[in-house]
């Protein structure tokens, strides 16, 4: 692998989540090699999140002259939630919001993101609430579909979009789903994968799961007795929905 001399005008930041990669990277490119902290980063920072902060080497490589640079990551203040984004494309286009699943984060748009941006739109992933480098409220009750339709909402205010296609995945679907029913003016279109539309039931989703599901597992019914998972995982649960 050859890595070109950086070059005046451009810096490339490169962001590396797997710690053998990063050896990989650091014996490759010696001194030119260097980490920088968050408040250091140009093009992609991890705000004030102490959990984030130190798992990211910044590696600055080369000079790619007019080429773009790709993804960059910021952290954002959305109604009181520090909110990490990837985004890509011109900042002038047309909004795609990418909402994720579950146990997931921004990375799973990871090939969107340009593809959107290729076309001339401006694709914005959120780290949902609760996931990866944003906030994650201690209060279970803090993460209705009102809180995610807040969310999505303040976050094209920061962004100055009066409004957006919303495309969700999984858990991300009944945050698409809402939004463009609750606030047409703000959502004209809507892109679901994996979840279709489905009106509100007469029962809690737990109830019919437990029904369902009986005494056999499942993950919805895993997670509902605090503390079980990060039990059983050694108190790492916080980083499954970490890209590495």
């Amino acid at each position: 692998m050859h890595v070109p001399a950086p070059a005046a005008g451009v810096r490339l930041v490169l962001l590396i989540f797997n710690r053998t990669v990063e050896a990989q990277f650091a014996r490759l490119l010696g001194a030119r090699g260097a980490r920088c902290s968050p408040s250091e980063m140009s093009d992609a920072r991890f705000g004030s999140n102490p959990r984030r902060s130190t798992d990211t080497l910044a590696v600055e490589v080369a000079c790619i002259g007019s080429v773009h640079v790709g993804v960059a990551l910021r952290q954002v203040e959305v109604g009181g939630l520090s909110m990490r984004i990837a985004e890509d494309g011109p900042p002038g286009g047309p909004v795609v919001l990418l909402c994720h699943g579950f146990p997931e984060s921004w990375y799973s748009w990871r090939h969107q993101l340009p593809a959107l941006a290729d076309a001339g739109y401006h694709a914005v992933a959120p780290d949902m609430r609760g996931y990866g480098g944003t906030d994650a409220p201690a209060d279970p009750h803090a993460y209705t579909q009102l809180h995610t339709l807040g969310d999505v909402v303040g976050l094209l205010d920061v962004l100055g979009a009066n409004e957006a296609a919303i495309v969700g995945h999984d858990w991300g679907s009944p945050v698409a789903w809402t939004s463009a029913l609750l606030r047409p003016d703000r959502f004209r279109a809507v892109v679901s994968l994996a979840v279709p539309w489905a009106p509100r039931a007469a029962l809690s989703t737990t109830a019919l799961q437990r029904m369902v599901f009986a005494d056999r597992w499942f993950y919805f019914l895993y997670f509902q007795e605090p503390g079980r998972a990060a039990l059983q995982h050694g108190g790492l649960s916080h980083r499954w929905s970490t890209p590495r």
